[in-house]
Parts: structure tokens; C-alpha cells; sequence
């Protein structure tokens, strides 16, 4: 071995040296932990307070389908999903900006259309269509 130490004994070092990588990331852990327990404390006192409003504000709407007053969980699942809705329509409004203008814009030249849409292909992360072979041509595109 061109260290001059045995394999066993390269092996008890690179254990060594892993337990006190290990020990030392502990210690930062710990370390984290102490110096951040009062903003921990904080935003768990916070949690507490917005759960109790809503808890409050649920008492005053009904679920439509039960017609029994909200709780936290029903407003919490609510709001995520309506947040679900509203993420898919702002993603696909962003995804196909490019593609709409391409095909629908008034006035654009062929090249313009073509050049739109091809930024368009790459805005929806889509495999561009590989060139195919053609007899009598080099390369052919779907373009």
C-alpha cells in the first residue's frame, strides 16, 4: 500500500474518521437546536394562536354538504385544495402562454410562428421530435 499502513489499519482510520464526522454533525445538530429554541418556542406559540382564530372562525361557516359548523381539519383540506385548483390553472396558463400566442396571435409570419412555437415545445418540457430520415433528403423536421 503506497501509505504504508496495513488494510486493517486504513479501515480503523476511515472508521475513525467517519464516527467523528458523525459526532461533530450531532454536536452541530444539538448546537441548532439550543440556539433556535426560543424562535422553535415562538412559532409554536404562533401555530396555537392561528389555530384557536380559526378554530373561531370555523364555528361560523357551515359545510355545505353536512350543514354542520367547519373545523380546523375541513378548512385546512379546503384550502388546500382550492390552492390545488389554483395552482394548476396558474401553471397552465404559464406552461401554454407560448404555445397560445403561436397558434392563435393574428399577424404572425410563418417563421415568426415557427420560432414561437419551438420556444413553446421547450416552455413544455416536451421530447422534441427527433429529425427523421427521408429518401432523397439529408434531414426532414415536422416543421
Amino acid at each position: 500500500m503506497p501509505t504504508g499502513l496495513t488494510r486493517e489499519e486504513l479501515s480503523q482510520q476511515m472508521r475513525r474518521m467517519l464516527e467523528e464526522r458523525v459526532a461533530r454533525q450531532q454536536q452541530l445538530d444539538q448546537d441548532f437546536v439550543r440556539e433556535n429554541a426560543a424562535r422553535y418556542e415562538a412559532l409554536q406559540a404562533e401555530a396555537a394562536a392561528i389555530t384557536a382564530a380559526l378554530e373561531e372562525v370555523a364555528k361560523s361557516i357551515y359545510d355545505p354538504e353536512t350543514k354542520a359548523p367547519m373545523t380546523v381539519v375541513t378548512l385546512r383540506r379546503l384550502l388546500g385544495t382550492s390552492d390545488q385548483a389554483f395552482d394548476k390553472i396558474g401553471r397552465e396558463d404559464v406552461i401554454y402562454r407560448d404555445y397560445r400566442t403561436a397558434m392563435l396571435e393574428p399577424g404572425l409570419s410563418v417563421e415568426q410562428r415557427r420560432l414561437l412555437f419551438g420556444q413553446a415545445l421547450v416552455g413544455l418540457a416536451q421530447a422534441l421530435p427527433s429529425p427523421s430520415r427521408l429518401p432523397g433528403e439529408r434531414f426532414s423536421t415536422v416543421w
